[in-house]
């Protein structure tokens, strides 16, 4: 157990800025928070910047707020009370949650997703257009009735036959 990987424990991080922040200071502020994350043995995995959004209910007097999302591994769990509490004093963080995830969690990201069944429908499509548009082949309908009309001959002379 020695290894990082089976130490590395994933964890999912909301947090919302405020949205009084310059583009500047919030890069400084995620910035910050990275350094800290990797300077204690933590790997940020993914991170989705939502955008400035509106919140749904007034948290410290703001009605929006920018939204981050991050996936990260942490190898020292005994960081994260440090880390929460780093959070919580920062002035420009209004709201943070941090979850523990399960070590097989994995990242869906949907607008990939969208675009690779997208890619995949309109692969589907133009096969099913090709196999519409190929030329059919003539079917064997003359070889088919020389033989039945030749089945049908030996038949109606087999005098035991009766039709």
């Amino acid at each position: 157990m020695t290894e990082e990987t089976t130490t590395s424990r994933k964890y999912e991080l909301m947090f919302i800025l405020s949205p009084m922040l310059t583009e500047d200071k919030r890069k400084s502020v995620v910035g910050e928070l990275e350094s800290l994350l990797s300077s204690n043995g933590g790997e940020v995995v993914y991170k989705d910047d939502w955008a400035k959004r509106e919140l749904a209910y007034r948290i410290k007097k703001y009605e929006e707020g920018y939204y981050m999302l991050y996936l990260f591994t942490l190898s020292n769990p005994e960081f994260l009370t440090e880390f929460d509490e780093h959070m919580r004093l920062d002035q420009n963080i209004i709201r943070h949650l941090v979850i523990k995830r399960d070590a097989d969690y994995e990242v869906i990201d949907y607008e990939k997703l969208m675009e690779e069944t997208q890619a995949s429908q309109s692969r589907n499509d133009e096969k099913e257009k090709a196999k519409k548009e190929a030329p059919k082949k003539p079917a064997k309908k003359a070889e088919k009735s020389e033989e039945l009309d030749k089945k049908l001959d030996k038949v109606e002379s087999d005098s035991d036959t009766e039709i």
